[in-house]
């Protein structure tokens, strides 16, 4: 297990599709009021990430107030939880071999706050800033669906590398009678079928000594020279996220024969974001079928039922305690 705050306090992360649903589309707003009262009483932590904000920010341009107001829910809520950029994260685990703790896998607080600022400033300028190079002005929505785009390009590049692999490696397992066949369809771009079905049951299934290699490739990306076996993997909770990521990605694709979104290279820094936490919070369909696919997943994954379900609970568990 890797290493949370306090282990009688229930650890979300929220992505953008669900913040939408709970201070937009909730009306009655009893449930950013249940959080922020679980948060308050430490029955519940949420983690944020820089990507959050981002969104937030991007997706104002139309209503600077209710981006305003996500920002100022999420300050309240998480302030002190901004979680370092995936980048730090997945270095971190790689030079030092283990993940990062306590205080370590969260951006210092002038740095939080620094992206707290800039991005408020931004939908007071309905959502434009400023070029600090030629003082030129761009939409912030700009920005960020560049960076999608250019994620998603390295993403559908990583992928396009470890497809055939995957592949190669499941007919093989067919073969051997190593998985169940069922009704094939065909498959897009390759000659011969494959089971979807049983594709996403060996990708989900995936036997720890054999998914410690694909974490252990992910690893020399980013520096690491050291052999990950089976029993290392605890020790990589945000890289395994990275790496189940992308091989349940493959399969997705190849059962819809879409290649993505760009918004899909964010859908993967929420589930780096949530590789410590209890759960991850989305409405998003597309990316719980993602979850579900993912081998060695080290988080719940949930809708707004499930995070009225973790309230209700938390406040149950607060008057247990009060009773013994």
């Amino acid at each position: 297990m890797s290493e949370r705050p306090d282990s009688g306090q229930l650890v979300v992360v929220l992505d953008n599709c669900v913040l939408n649903d709970i201070l937009v589309r909730n009306p009655s707003g009893h449930l950013s009021e249940g959080i922020r009262v679980a948060v308050a009483r430490q029955q519940m932590a949420v983690w944020t990430l820089p990507y959050l904000i981002y969104e937030t920010v991007a997706g104002g341009e139309a209503n600077r107030s209710a981006a305003r107001t996500k920002l100022a829910f999420l300050q309240a809520v998480s302030g002190g939880h901004m979680l370092k950029y995936s980048w730090d994260l997945l270095s971190w685990e790689a030079v030092h071999g283990f993940f990062p703790s306590g205080e370590d896998r969260f951006l210092p607080r002038d740095k939080e706050t620094e992206i707290y600022d800039a991005s408020l400033a931004a939908c007071d300028r309905g959502g434009i800033v400023f070029n600090p190079v030629d003082g030129s002005e761009r939409p912030f929505r700009d920005l960020v669906y560049e960076q999608k785009r250019a994620g998603q390009r390295d993403w559908l590049e990583r992928i396009d590398v470890t497809r055939e692999a995957i592949i190669q490696a499941f007919e093989a397992a067919q073969r051997n009678g190593d998985v169940d066949s069922h009704d094939a369809r065909s498959l897009p771009e390759r000659d011969g079928e494959v089971d979807f079905c049983a594709l996403g049951g060996c990708i989900r299934n995936m036997p720890s000594v054999v998914f410690a290699g694909w974490v252990a490739v992910q690893t020399e990306q980013y520096g690491n020279r050291r052999t990950v076996t089976e029993e290392d993997l605890s020790l990589f909770p945000y890289t395994g996220s990275a790496a189940g990521y992308r091989l349940a990605k493959i399969v997705r694709n190849y059962e819809t024969g879409y290649k993505g979104a760009n918004n899909d290279s964010f859908d993967v820094e929420y589930c780096i974001a949530a590789s410590q936490a209890d759960m991850l919070v989305t409405s998003d369909a597309d990316l719980k079928k993602t979850c579900a696919l993912m081998p060695h997943k080290s988080f719940g994954v949930g809708g707004v039922e499930d995070l009225e379900d973790l309230l209700v609970l938390a406040a149950s568990s607060r008057r247990l305690k009060q009773k013994t």
